[in-house]
């Protein structure tokens, strides 16, 4: 909405006029002045086309890097019970471990991150966990995994799953160390550079 304003002069003769102004587009264009090197500034900013293609790049970027810094050094599948497991590369290689396991009858894979501990002949692990809870309609238990995953620098290809137990919770709770198939179970091992 356009204000009108009053607006008041002295005439000639000392005497107070009152007036309304008149606005003419050409005392507007003087108002403001574009100059070509301001529409060159202008023009050259940010589209959004533009943008998409800075930002799928740096992404692009960060998942090069990352596979830069990490390789995968053993698949397979390693439970408790089984005999030790032989990586590709020692892990006093890597600053970081990454796992992938499954718990349970569960199909969906999880994973885990482990600081690489390098004390000269400390033997390190990790313990990987997960809690699977019921869904809506398939019973009132949750159980609990948990697995111990062993690293010995006298031997640094090697990786041993020595310990494992699952706790079912419903209206009691049940304890058991087991090598059934209601286990976690690594399938992946990468090794991650800092």
């Amino acid at each position: 909405m356009t204000k009108i304003v009053k607006m008041s002069e002295k005439n000639a003769s000392g005497k107070i006029e009152q007036f309304y102004p008149e606005t003419h587009v050409d005392a507007v264009k003087e108002l403001v002045t574009i100059s070509e090197e301001d529409k060159s500034n202008w023009n050259a900013k940010e589209t959004t086309s533009g943008s998409q293609l800075k930002a799928t790049k740096a992404l692009n970027d960060a998942k090069k890097y990352l596979d830069n810094k990490q390789e995968l050094i053993w698949t397979g599948s390693l439970k408790f019970g089984d005999a030790e497991a032989t990586l590709l590369e020692s892990y006093l290689k890597y600053d970081v471990l990454r796992f992938e396991y499954r718990a349970g009858s569960s199909n969906a894979l999880s994973r885990i991150e482990f600081v690489v501990i390098k004390t000269e002949n400390q033997r390190t692990g990790c313990v990987i966990n997960s809690i699977n809870l019921p869904d809506s309609g398939t019973g009132n238990t949750a159980t609990v995994f948990e697995a111990r995953v062993i690293f010995e620098p006298t031997k640094p290809t090697k990786m041993l799953i020595d310990m494992d137990w699952k706790a079912s919770i419903s209206n009691s709770v049940t304890f058991e160390q087991t090598g059934a198939s209601n286990q976690l179970v690594l399938s992946k091992v990468w090794g991650v550079y800092e």
